[in-house]
């Protein structure tokens, strides 16, 4: 798959309007990045201007005329790079040195892999760049497009329904209208460039068995997630309550030698942290309701969710007709917009829940809220 980079995992039982997972990831910013922060090192560029005494090299030279032309020599190095890197107690480049931390779960910062240097790096050059671009043009917003250049070091975005869509329809034959939804569903993923890996059964046959569950744990072991996105535990439909403990378990077995996938994979190491979404109706199956433990500011990206949503054409066909939810899109915004007065914060949001921590990761692990924040959190001011 190339170079590992920080993996985000969507994974539902099929793309509905209650059900389709977030398009926060073009939004993320970059994870396990560790913040080195203290004073700036002077780059020895004093040519730039002063002579380091503090006065200004051109006065010295006003009593005299004019200064003398200096000739052409190497263009100097913005002031973002060289030893602007290095950190006066450390000496190390700053690559370096947060690939020399240790890991959250032996007790340290945070650590970037050497696979993962390379994204680091752009991820800083991207942030000093936009920095510069600021100062020279400070009227434009979003920090210059500094988002969209240190996406180049965030997250990268697989999806995945394990159902078909081959029931979602009373016009079409079931081949029909599974390749009416599959194509569908890569043309949501592909506004968001995200890995559209194939569904495994048909609607309604989600069981928790094993070759559903081998086939599942092959692909989680190809990903190597580090966040997996999944729906809740407690839904209106046994097949969306299959796939979260499908998911699970395959998430669980990740490192397992000795449970075999289909097709067969080695196993993989890491921590993944795995949050559920909030049920459709934001009640359980007793009616009873559920509340997410924090909410995600989607309102930046509530037009792309809503484009994503869109090229569900056949899911809109469906739902009007099966359960009588005329606009499928509005409901979704709607939706958001509700979450969003939960959250006492923003204007739009989703609301989400991590799974306990045992079997999957760090107890304090949470990389959702560290790579989409600041979260709203109920109770919290």
């Amino acid at each position: 798959m190339g170079t590992r980079v920080p993996v985000g995992c969507l994974v539902n039982t099929e793309t509905d309007s209650s059900r389709f997972e977030p398009t926060q990831g073009e939004d993320a910013s970059p994870g396990d990045v560790a913040d080195a922060s203290g004073d700036a090192v002077d780059d020895g560029n004093e040519g730039q201007g002063h002579d380091g005494s503090g006065h200004d090299v051109a006065n010295d030279h006003a009593a005299d005329g004019p200064a003398p032309m200096a000739e052409a020599g190497p263009t100097p190095l913005p002031w973002y790079e060289g030893t602007f890197r290095y950190l006066p107690a450390v000496q190390a480049n700053l690559v370096a040195f947060v690939g020399d931390l240790s890991h959250p779960n032996q007790g340290g910062y945070g650590k970037v892999s050497s696979s993962r240097a390379g994204k680091f790096d752009t991820m800083l050059k991207a942030l000093f760049e936009a920095i510069e671009r600021a100062h020279v043009d400070g009227a434009l917003p979003d920090w210059c497009g500094v988002r969209e250049l240190a996406a180049q070091a965030g997250y990268e975005l697989h999806y995945m329904n394990l159902a078909s869509g081959s029931c979602g329809t009373i016009r079409h034959d079931v081949e029909t209208i599974v390749r009416m939804r599959r194509s569908e569903a890569m043309a949501a993923a592909k506004l968001i460039g995200a890995v559209r890996h194939e569904s495994l059964v048909h609607d309604l046959e989600i069981f928790y068995d094993r070759p559903t569950l081998q086939r599942l744990a092959s692909v989680v072991r190809a990903v190597a997630p580090e966040i997996i996105l999944t729906q809740s535990t407690q839904e209106y439909m046994e097949d969306h309550m299959n796939t979260t403990r499908l998911v699970l378990t395959a998430a669980f077995a990740r490192g397992m030698p000795n449970f075999s996938v289909d097709p067969p994979r080695p196993p993989v190491d890491g921590a993944v942290t795995v949050y559920h979404a909030l049920p459709y109706g934001l009640h359980d199956p007793l009616r009873r309701p559920v509340e997410a433990e924090f909410y995600i500011d989607i309102a930046g990206v509530l037009e792309a969710k809503r484009a994503m949503l869109a090229c569900h054409a056949s899911q809109k066909e469906w739902l009007d007709e099966s359960q009588g939810i005329d606009s499928y899109l509005t409901q979704m915004e709607e939706m958001a917009r509700e979450m969003g007065r939960k959250s006492g914060r923003f204007a739009a949001a989703e609301g989400w829940t991590r799974h306990l921590h045992l079997g999957y990761c760090g107890p304090e692990d949470d990389p959702l809220a560290a790579a989409l924040g600041p979260v709203a959190r109920p109770g919290s001011s």
